[in-house]
Order: structure tokens, then C-alpha cells, then sequence
């Protein structure tokens, strides 16, 4: 459930840089002395970070208490309940790519995504939040590509877990916050 929670946070987050905003066009005005402009500028995104902020934190406080003595059911990498193969006679694969951000994954294919598009192949794409933050312009544009289904990677791209069981030799999230 956490998870889905998780999930649900980066669809807004991402819904949310997608919205549009209508701006109204003014003509200059006059400066009184040297910088006001600036300032008011400065003053104004300082304002809108802070919103930005606190939206954030807003989204992050998830009421966890019904799931305080729960224990999981199941840990390894192929749990019931998650699909891993489509049952179908058709030739069919589904392609997913992962964007997990950090030194050792912070670029991105755009070959691919290029011959993705021209050959109107979809495919799932994950995006870590360390990729996001390096590329939120490009994560944008690939999500309003109706070829692209935009999923969740997580945050620090560790096994997602309530004990802190380990995967692939990686350490898991030990509680239900660190989710």
C-alpha cells in the first residue's frame, strides 16, 4: 500500500509540472531605483519555492498508523500478484527502461527513444527521482509522448522494504517511512 502511495506521489508530482498556467502578458514598468525589479523577482520565486516546499511536504505526510502492526507476507524478487509474462499467442514483448539518476546511471539514450518514437514502439519507462531532478525538461516531454507509460523508480533506487531485507546485494528501506 505504501507503494501505491509512493506511486500516487510522483503521478502528482508529475501531473503536476505538466499543468499549464495561464500567465497575463503586462508591458514594463517603471523602476524606481536600481535592482526593485530584481528584487521583486527574487521575492516572488523565493515565495513560489516556498509554496513549491510545502506542497511537497503536504504530499509527503502520509498517515501510516493503520499499517503500524501489519508485518509483510512475502520478500524476493518475484512476489504473487505482479505479472511477468503476458499471456497471449500474439508476438508480443513489453519494453521497459529504467532511468535510475546518480553516477553510474544519469544519462539518457536518445537513440533510442528516438527509434522508439519513429517506429511508433511503446514502451515503459521508470524514472528515479535522482533522474528527474537532472532532467525534469526531458522527463516532461516524455511523458506528453502518448507512446511513453511514465512508472515510478523510487528515490534512492534501493529494494523497497519494511525490515530492510536486501536485493542484488543492496541494502532495503528498514521501516515504512523510509518507503
Amino acid at each position: 500500500m505504501r507503494l501505491f502511495a509512493v506511486f500516487l506521489i510522483l503521478v502528482t508530482f508529475v501531473t503536476a509540472c505538466q499543468t499549464a498556467f495561464e500567465t497575463e502578458e503586462t508591458s514594463p514598468q517603471p523602476v524606481d531605483d536600481e535592482g526593485t525589479q530584481e528584487r521583486d523577482e527574487e521575492a516572488s520565486n523565493e515565495l513560489r519555492e516556498r509554496d513549491e516546499v510545502q506542497e511537497e511536504e503536504e504530499l509527503l505526510d502520509v498517515d501510516l498508523t493503520s499499517f503500524a502492526n501489519r508485518q509483510p507476507n512475502q520478500w524476493a524478487e518475484t512476489v504473487s500478484g505482479v505479472k511477468t509474462r503476458l499471456h497471449t499467442d500474439e508476438k508480443v514483448i513489453a519494453l521497459t527502461f529504467d532511468a535510475c539518476g546518480g553516477p553510474y546511471g544519469n544519462g539518457y539514450d536518445e537513440e533510442l527513444i528516438t527509434f522508439l518514437q519513429t517506429e511508433q514502439i511503446p514502451a515503459t519507462l521508470f524514472f528515479n527521482e535522482r533522474w528527474i531532478l537532472e532532467h525534469e525538461d526531458l522527463l516532461l516531454e516524455l511523458a506528453s509522448d502518448p507512446l511513453f507509460q511514465i512508472e515510478n523508480h523510487g528515490t534512492a533506487h534501493v529494494p523497497l522494504s519494511v525490515t530492510g531485507h536486501s536485493a542484488w546485494g543492496i541494502k532495503g528501506t528498514s521501516s515504512l517511512k523510509r518507503l
